[in-house]
């Protein structure tokens, strides 16, 4: 297996790869650099950056509301739940709601 270098990041790799492993340049005609003319070539990420973010922002809500519910058991003391409790449970609901949102969303542009 013969080893050959990356143009754009002169590190040498298989040349079975279809892409350098150190940079991402695809190395062979393929798709993704079929018709550019001028070199150039495009790479094609199934999930974007911000959907990557809202489901960080999703977790981060679940949590701190996970957190808020847990910090207000203690004060619960009659039948009626404390507004923490409240505040917490619906953090927890919005982040759960908003989480599958972006898993539907980013299978829906993945496939």
């Amino acid at each position: 297996m013969p080893l050959i270098t990356c143009p754009d990041c002169d590190k040498e790799h298989s040349d079975a790869a279809a892409a350098c492993p150190n940079c991402g340049r695809p190395l062979h005609a393929t798709a993704a650099t079929q018709g550019h003319t001028d070199g150039s070539y495009v790479t094609n990420q199934g999930t974007g950056k911000a959907l990557k973010l809202q489901s960080l922002l999703a977790w981060t809500l679940i949590i701190v509301g996970f957190l808020i519910v847990m910090g207000a058991s203690g004060d619960n003391t009659g039948d009626t739940m404390s507004a923490g409790t409240v505040t917490g449970s619906a953090a927890v609901l919005i982040g759960l709601i908003w989480w599958l949102s972006v898993r539907i969303k980013r299978w829906w542009r993945h496939s």
